[in-house]
């Protein structure tokens, strides 16, 4: 499935007082809507007999002459984005899995599921490529974390070689003199 095209139109929009919101103060008051339009061109399966069209709507009280339309859908999918996050941290750090029945384990484990997501951030933000900061944990775990190596001690000094195979090598070793040009102190 891919997007072809894609259209962005804004509108006004009163919410009616017939409607069942839980907040009656919003009844009456004039927002903005911005309607995204996307064709959709399905590329698996039966051929297509009519366009399909996906639509988003955000329903928004910024006033028009502060954001033009694109403008709030930035706004807005960066915020959603979010969500993400959250679900990251539920399911791919699994951090908000409580293993215990005791409140300061679960606590701990809670607060390592965020120092690990914060590490993550960090190293895809310093050192790695700009992409790294979107991926999934997983997938992230699996691109920089568990890679194999053959680290050896001489002297003081401890060595890593890194397997010439793993997909990502290029990238941990330019990682690796990025920190390094850092000065720590």
């Amino acid at each position: 499935m891919a997007t072809t095209n894609e259209w962005v139109c804004e509108f006004d929009y009163i919410m009616s007082r017939n409607t069942n919101s839980p907040d009656q103060r919003l009844t009456g008051r004039r927002f903005s809507l911005v309607v995204k339009r996307q064709r959709v061109e399905v590329n698996e399966g039966q051929d297509a007999l009519f366009a399909e069209f996906r639509y988003r709507f955000i329903i928004t009280n910024i006033p028009k002459r502060q954001m033009d339309a694109a403008a709030v859908l930035r706004f807005g999918y960066g915020r959603c984005d979010q969500e993400n996050t959250i679900e990251q941290m539920k399911n791919g750090i699994a951090a908000l899995r409580m293993p215990t029945g005791q409140l300061l384990a679960n606590a701990d484990f809670l607060m390592c599921g965020q120092l690990a997501w914060c590490l993550r951030s960090w190293l895809s933000l310093l050192a790695l490529p700009k992409e790294s900061l979107r991926f999934e944990w997983d997938w992230f775990r699996h691109a920089f974390v568990y890679v194999a190596a053959k680290i050896t001690e001489s002297g003081r000094q401890a060595w890593v070689q890194l397997t010439g195979s793993h997909r990502f090598v290029e990238h941990l070793v330019i990682a690796s003199e990025r920190l390094k040009s850092f000065e720590f102190q």
